[in-house]
């Protein structure tokens, strides 16, 4: 007799209908209907219940992508390193950039430039937007800087338009925005247990591998290059040979890297920072964005690949590199300060000179001696951080004067003046310094003396007054015009003792633009190309000292000449032309004739220099006395050499439009604000000549101040600034 068969276990199913878990009945779970939902003739229905399966399988699926992905990533460095690391033939004598499209474009994501946060101010000072009208919480820009001189400027044309027509102000839809936000709607309380950030912060600092990443070799030479030559030659912060060490051990295995790195160096950058540190990671993509301003890249490919090279550089400036500060990190600072310098990020521009400022006086640069107990210093090593020293005072001087923002190290003498390096590593490398031959470091002595007055300037004559300068006393008037004078005397000192490489041919009057004085050989072309920019550069940074040092001087001459008629109220000649207006006039001239060629300096400081000498020529339209003796030819003249330089000689970024736009609605105000001017002609005829244009049916020169009883410069006037100290 055979044993029975053993009974067949059902199979347990971890999903049953809803009908069968009603009835407490076995489910077969077979969909979309189950045995039972069969025998009984009725819907089965199932809820959907996680499957643990399914969902192990779309976790192994994504896990497999990474690494997909990831292996793809590595491919493709590694192409890139093979390539980049490959022989390549010496630039030609004229080389161009290559083309960055073939870069792959997983090593620079989505870093376009950000047009959408611009400000309306940029960091030069300058108005990125037009004729914006200061508003609440707005960030302080004071007399000195661009935007202060034009919101004055506007101040004085809408007083007069207020008193006569209504014109309708063009303002910054998010201005407008702002207002009708205030006037709908009420702030509602948050609970701050609901505000969860989306992601925590990291436990510790963490850098992408992604911000090591290089551009091809070429591509990074050409444009270290051009830091070398345009940006290096007038701020020279670095120590070359250290930093091209450790920029050419970038391309060499570890094994062959050079040994002279050591942590005690204080030559910083590519010493102690040498190319495996972030710092010198960060500070090589800030002059790789410095170098790509100059370059001949389409404008396009240069903002967006200036905004990859600054993106991985603010990834590696972590917070905990301030710790204990270091002189690379001071010098990384000041090249991002020149970089946004750039940009109209004006809040960035300003911390990053603040950070480095006093990051340079916790490590003692301020102090020309080593302190008791610190080892001696190698004379290199003593000049570098002499450099990087007078390097934060003379850029926080720039930056508070662009800004009209009080400067941080005004007034500092305690440092000696830059030297030549004694290695003989000198940064014109074909030329060494002796008694007969310049050297290239003289271009930033000289620069350190200039903005030593420059600061001056701004601590004496920008300095705040609770009243107007018409209610100053006679004795607080003539110690004034003692200051004014007594400073102008140190401009022209310093411009008489120049060395002979960096002297320029003074003005002749002739509204000609100045040139170079005629020099003997210095050691080559290049080097000859090298001090004529240097020359340049210095040239108009002189100009616009004495633009800035004699400003509210011309506006007190306009405010006392506003009343005058006819020959018996015009000043003589000599009164009549003040300081500023011949200096602009020369700063217009000089950067018209250099700012399309090699021998000029940063297209954003042109724009600047650019936009103040303009403003200065402007307003002589403004006072009858001024623009008799100009003349109108001279005032068209040096308009159109404005337009053109803003048009023509520079590369078409957003802040040199917005100048322009600037300039032109300026100027348009100013031809409008001028009684018994015909309709439509500052569209149609902007060159009339002044006999149709300023004299009445007597010939009587009009005055555009009659029909104004108020003072037409009292917000004009630089006697509102805030304190700079």
């Amino acid at each position: 007799m055979s044993e029975p068969l053993p009974k067949r276990q059902k199979l347990k199913t971890t999903t049953a209908c809803e009908p069968c878990r009603s009835r407490k009945i076995r489910c077969d779970g077979h969909k979309p209907s189950c045995e039972a939902c069969l025998k009984r003739n009725q819907q089965c229905i199932y809820h959907a219940a996680p499957d643990v399966k399914s969902a192990n399988a779309y976790v192994d699926s994504l896990v497999n992508r990474v690494s997909q992905l990831e292996q793809e990533l590595n491919n493709a460095r590694n192409t890139i390193l093979r390539l980049s690391t490959a022989p390549i033939a010496p630039p030609p004598t004229a080389p161009s950039l290559p083309d960055s499209s073939n870069i792959d474009p997983r090593l620079f994501p989505d870093y376009g430039p950000p047009s959408a946060e611009l400000g309306p101010v940029d960091a030069m000072g300058g108005d990125a937007a037009l004729e914006q009208l200061p508003v609440d919480g707005q960030p302080f820009y004071g007399s000195s800087s661009a935007h202060g001189f034009t919101r004055q400027v506007y101040g004085s044309i809408l007083e007069k338009d207020n008193n006569s027509t209504t014109r309708e102000i063009p303002i910054d839809p998010a201005l407008t925005l702002q207002k009708d936000n205030d006037s709908t709607t009420r702030e509602i309380p948050i609970d701050p247990a609901l505000m969860v950030p989306l992601s925590a912060p990291p436990t510790a600092p963490y850098t992408a591998p992604e911000n090591f990443s290089l551009l091809p070799r070429e591509l990074a030479d050409r444009l270290m290059q051009l830091y070398w030559d345009r940006v290096h030659l007038l701020y020279p912060v670095l120590h070359r040979r250290s930093f091209e060490q450790a920029y050419q051990d970038l391309w060499r295995p570890t094994a062959q890297h050079h040994l002279h790195y050591r942590p005690s160096s204080a030559l910083g950058l590519g010493a102690a920072a040498g190319p495996s540190s972030p710092v010198f990671h960060c500070a090589l993509n800030a002059a790789l964005a410095l170098g790509m301003q100059f370059s001949d890249l389409p404008l396009g490919e240069k903002e967006r690949l200036s905004s990859a090279c600054l993106a991985k550089s603010k990834d590696l400036l972590k917070m905990d590199l301030f710790d204990q500060g270091s002189l690379a990190l001071v010098q990384t600072l000041l090249l991002l300060t020149q970089y946004f310098q750039s940009t109209n990020w004006p809040s960035k521009c300003w911390t990053a000179i603040g950070l480095a400022c006093r990051l340079a006086q916790g490590l003692d640069l301020h102090i020309d001696k080593a302190l008791p107990g610190q080892r001696a210093l190698t004379p290199d090593e003593h000049e570098m951080r002499r450099r990087v020293w007078h390097g934060c005072v003379t850029l926080d001087i720039v930056v508070s004067m662009t800004l009209g923002r009080p400067a941080m190290l005004l007034g500092s003498k305690a440092r000696s003046l830059p030297r030549p390096l004694e290695s003989g590593e000198e940064d014109v490398p074909i030329l060494a310094a002796s008694n007969t031959n310049p050297s290239s470091i003289d271009f930033f002595t000289e620069t350190v003396k200039l903005y030593r007055i420059v600061g001056r300037i701004l601590l004496n004559v920008y300095r705040s007054n609770d009243e107007h300068s018409e209610n100053m006393g006679a004795a607080e008037e003539e110690r004034n015009k003692d200051v004014t004078m007594e400073l102008n005397e140190e401009l022209a000192y310093l411009a008489e003792n120049l060395p002979a490489a960096l002297k320029w041919r003074q003005s002749t009057g002739d509204d000609k633009a100045a040139g170079l004085v005629e020099r003997q050989p210095t050691g080559g072309d290049k080097a000859a190309g090298l001090f004529e920019r240097q020359s340049h550069v210095l040239h108009v940074r002189f100009l616009h000292a004495r633009i800035l040092l004699f400003r509210p001087s011309y506006l007190t001459f306009c405010r006392r000449h506003q009343s005058g008629h006819g020959p018996d109220g015009i000043a003589t000649s000599t009164e009549s032309y003040p300081e500023p207006l011949q200096t602009a006039l020369d700063l217009i001239a000089a950067i018209n004739e250099y700012s399309a060629t090699d021998a000029t300096g940063a297209w954003w400081y042109n724009v600047f220099y650019t936009r103040t000498a303009a403003m200065v020529v402007l307003l002589a339209r403004a006072c009858p006395p001024v623009f008799h003796v100009l003349g109108e030819q001279a005032w068209q003249q040096a308009w159109t050499r404005c337009v053109a330089i803003l048009t023509r000689n520079l590369p078409q970024y957003a802040p040199v439009k917005a100048c322009l736009e600037t300039l032109t609605a300026l100027r348009q105000n100013v031809l409008c604000a001028r009684p018994g001017a015909a309709a439509g002609e500052t569209h149609e005829s902007p060159r009339r000549r002044a006999s149709e244009s300023d004299l009445g049916s007597d010939g009587e020169l009009l005055d555009p101040f009659e029909f104004v009883r108020s003072d037409l410069f009292a917000d004009f006037g630089f006697d509102d600034a805030l304190p700079l100290l």
